[in-house]
């Protein structure tokens, strides 16, 4: 099960399990990835898995929205306060914006087209899986698991759904998500909203970090739903290369 450095079993590997995280390709709708990208910068890399080019987009967007007040200009356009739009606007900060934000969606688009590719040719090769599953730290298996489970934790506390599937990296949004949360004031507008003080809770948000969190809270639910599926699916596929392996005669072919 274990490939070689080679470049012909490079372009087999489908998955790779470590202790505390499981990364991998599978057939992916282009237009929902750049969808994503378009959504926030930095989700579509961060679903393909990966992750340092999406927490590099994912924080370059959070930094330039917050200094061009570019939530705060669409937040005023869905009120018709377009006067206001324009005022809050800081054009040196948005032309900044503009070039990474195109570039997240193109290339999003590009990488799962050619991810989708190399699963296809893995798959006609014979697939390989790195697993490494356990160190003095941690462990961690492939397993069936339940995905809508991920969504309850995930609809709970964004997070947690993803330390149920063992994807430890995405943990790394939840400071992120902490960071909106406290800055956009939404707690305290929940608070006021449940005893019936519309007017404080309205007055007491701060639109240009509260735009911020359907997003990423969407994204997070999003991305522990599909992401249990294709393990799932990985898990099917890891069993039935052990039984070919292990049981299967060397003339009897398993279709794909």
């Amino acid at each position: 099960m274990q490939p070689t450095t080679s470049t012909k079993n490079y372009r087999s590997i489908i998955g790779s399990i470590s202790p505390s995280m499981v990364n991998n390709i599978d057939i992916k709708n282009p237009k929902v990835i750049a969808w994503w990208s378009a959504a926030f910068p930095g989700y579509g890399h961060l679903i393909l898995g990966n992750y340092f080019i999406g927490i590099i987009l994912l924080i370059h967007e959070g930094v330039i929205n917050a200094f061009s007040g570019l939530n705060l200009a669409i937040y005023y356009s869905f009120i018709g306060e377009f006067a206001q739009a324009l005022q809050s606007i800081d054009t040196t900060w948005l032309l900044a914006y503009i070039p990474p934000y195109i570039f997240a969606i193109w290339n999003s688009y590009q990488q799962t087209k050619q991810l989708n590719e190399d699963y296809i040719i893995a798959r006609q090769r014979g697939f390989d899986i790195y697993l490494s599953s356990m160190s003095l730290y941690s462990f961690n298996r492939l397993e069936e698991k339940n995905p809508y489970v991920a969504v309850f934790w995930s609809l709970l506390a964004p997070g947690l759904g993803h330390i149920y599937i063992n994807r430890i990296l995405m943990v790394l949004l939840v400071p992120f998500l902490i960071l909106i949360l406290h800055n956009s004031e939404l707690l305290p507008a929940v608070h006021f909203t449940m005893i019936g003080d519309f007017e404080s809770a309205r007055n007491a948000t701060n639109p240009q970090w509260l735009m911020n969190l359907p997003s990423i809270y969407g994204f997070m639910v999003y991305d522990a739903y599909v992401k249990t599926v294709e393990y799932n699916k990985l898990y099917k596929m890891y069993q039935q290369r052990y039984l070919e392996k292990t049981y299967q005669h060397h003339q009897f072919q398993m279709p794909i």
